[in-house]
């Protein structure tokens, strides 16, 4: 009986002991003024090195109590605690239901319907500008301007161009017509191109070409080009710098010579003054040319671009004034000996329209003038060799 009870007592110790022990720890944690965690706790008791007490009372049969205790370490309790304290139930996910989704269809398919609507609206008010301006003003064309003209009146350019006032301007822009037909008919006229300009106008810039030469005509000069074309506009002042054409019947003609002409040095440019169309039975193509110097060469417009820029070289050697001879090949003779040999094929011309067989011409013999000019030609081609050798 006596263990018995000593046994019970020793369990209620322990369960008292237990209590105590709690409450010791609880007054302990208290009064460091804060509640501190397990792990707090766990951590302050490694550094301490401080043991937990476990009292055992026991009673006797003589009715004494016997008081025990043991030392043992509070981790394993703490660690306990401490798993007890993170394992948390978790939450699984809620299953939505057909009422939760609609208010989300809803919104998706208000935003569809808002962005078909915009689309709409949207093509619907670019049809109406387009309509709009389509009628209005502002698409036909207002004014036409015209920049780089010096000589052609503007009024001119805009009235060769073909555009229309009050028709409609895009239509109008985008073709090339117009500065074909500006060029066609305005000969000065290099080149042309255009622009917008504001809301509805349209802006020429015309580079004009200068003249080269001249063609005399009865009514007075008329500006070349080297493209062969003749200027609309006459001019009573020629400039002295330039030749003058002169007696070309054909266009043709006058576009061949510009073509050879352009071809020239500048000092042989330089020192034309007129250009005569002179053809004859065996050379349509032949012209004879007066120089500034009082010199004249006689050539063909077929290849005189590759003869006359050997002229300053040929003048040099020319004792006197007289003739250049390019159409065959190339030699002088002075205008002495030509007029020498005109005044003879005059008297024999006479003459033999006389029927006069013995007329008896000054001199023994007569001039044969083409043996005369090939040994002209014959020393002018062993000088000109010479002069390359050296």
């Amino acid at each position: 009986m006596s263990n018995k009870k000593s046994k019970k007592n020793t369990s209620r110790a322990s369960k008292d002991d237990h209590v105590k022990k709690g409450k010791a720890t609880n007054m302990h944690e208290e009064t460091d003024g804060m509640t501190e965690l397990p792990s707090d706790r766990l951590a302050k008791r490694h550094q301490s090195n401080q043991n937990v007490t476990y009292i055992t009372i026991e009673e006797t049969d003589t009715g004494e109590t016997i008081i025990k205790s043991e030392e043992s370490d509070e981790e394993i309790l703490v660690e306990k605690e401490e798993v007890k304290e993170t394992k948390e139930p978790k939450e699984l996910p809620k299953s939505q239901s057909y009422a939760d989704k609609l208010p989300k269809m809803k919104q998706k398919r208000r935003k569809k319907l808002n962005r078909r609507l915009a689309t709409i609206l949207t093509i619907f008010g670019v049809s109406a500008l387009a309509l709009i301006y389509y009628v209005s003003p502002f698409s036909k064309l207002g004014a036409v301007k015209v920049q780089g003209v010096k000589t052609i009146p503007p009024e001119r350019i805009v009235e060769t161009s073909g555009y229309k006032l009050g028709d409609s301007v895009w239509s109008q822009y985008y073709t090339e017509q117009p500065l074909k037909n500006i060029v066609k008919r305005n000969p000065r006229v290099a080149s042309v191109t255009k622009s917008f300009s504001g809301v509805n106008h349209i802006v020429l810039h015309v580079k004009e070409q200068d003249e080269i030469a001249y063609e005399k005509r009865s009514d007075g000069y008329y500006p070349l080009f080297k493209d062969g074309r003749v200027a609309n506009e006459k001019t009573d002042n020629p400039d002295s710098h330039y030749p003058v054409l002169i007696d070309f019947s054909d266009k043709k003609y006058v576009q061949k010579m510009m073509m050879s002409y352009d071809t020239f040095s500048e000092e042989v440019k330089e020192n034309i003054k007129e250009i005569y169309y002179a053809p004859s039975k065996a050379n349509e193509y032949r012209i004879s040319i007066i120089m500034h110097d009082g010199n004249e060469i006689i050539g063909s417009m077929t290849d005189i671009e590759n003869k006359i820029n050997y002229y300053p070289q040929v003048a040099q050697q020319m004792a006197e004034m007289g003739i250049v001879d390019m159409e065959a090949g190339i030699y002088s003779y002075s205008y002495e000996t030509r007029d020498e040999y005109e005044k003879q094929q005059q008297k024999i011309k006479e003459a033999r329209e006389r029927g006069d067989a013995d007329l008896d011409l000054e001199g023994s013999e007569e001039i044969n003038f083409d043996e005369i000019l090939n040994l002209d030609g014959n020393q002018e081609v062993n000088e000109n060799e010479n002069a390359d050798g050296e």
